[in-house]
């Protein structure tokens, strides 16, 4: 995604997703079971298009229930004047968010889990595309070569997302301070390693 114009494919893939989300809310205000048919008719969406995105009803409730409304890439990186401090800044962002919203997200993951459980283990859908996108972000600004762009992504989204988090609390006992300090070591490691 580019840093301030996501593309415009980008741009419509983002608002369908999101108006599928609001059709589920909706439902969840509402009282009613969140399905997937549900949230397309109330999305005004077609049913195909909705099982493209959200295969699984669980997976679209516990998506429903996760914080929306994330800041732009700009206001996240607005105090950074580096690419180094951006891409510092991207992951600080992720690490909080993960930390806020423990519970939602173990929640949204023991969902997601048990859909690809239930689908005889074939990949399913990618999870994560706003974070995603900010650490894609971030990283374009270093101007790296490709490959070593796509291995210092990879490498912060297994560091600095909540997956990363409930690991880290889970195996290793970490507080949110040493988790917090852990990202950070990790991630300027990295960042010494490819810049």
């Amino acid at each position: 995604m580019p840093k301030d114009d996501p593309s415009p494919r980008w741009r419509q893939k983002q608002r369908t997703r999101e108006a599928l989300l609001d059709g589920a809310r909706a439902l969840l205000a509402e009282g009613r079971p969140v399905t997937v048919a549900g949230a397309a008719e109330a999305a005004g969406i077609s049913k195909a298009t909705a099982y493209r995105y959200f295969g699984d009803a669980h997976v679209l409730g516990a998506s429903a229930g996760l914080p929306f409304g994330t800041p732009s890439y700009a206001e996240i990186v607005k105090d950074a004047e580096t690419p180094r401090e951006k891409v510092l800044a991207v992951v600080s962002y992720l690490v909080e968010i993960a930390l806020e919203n423990e519970a939602l997200f173990r929640n949204y993951l023991a969902r997601a889990l048990d859909a690809w459980a239930n689908s005889n283990r074939k990949p399913g859908q990618r999870r994560g595309a706003t974070r995603v996108a900010l650490i894609e972000a971030a990283v374009d600004e270093l101007a790296l070569d490709e490959k070593a762009a796509r291995l210092l992504e990879n490498a912060l989204i297994a560091i600095c997302v909540y997956e990363a988090v409930i690991a880290m609390r889970d195996a290793g006992g970490a507080s949110d301070s040493e988790i917090r300090e852990t990202v950070t070591v990790l991630a300027e490691a990295l960042l010494d390693r490819y810049c």
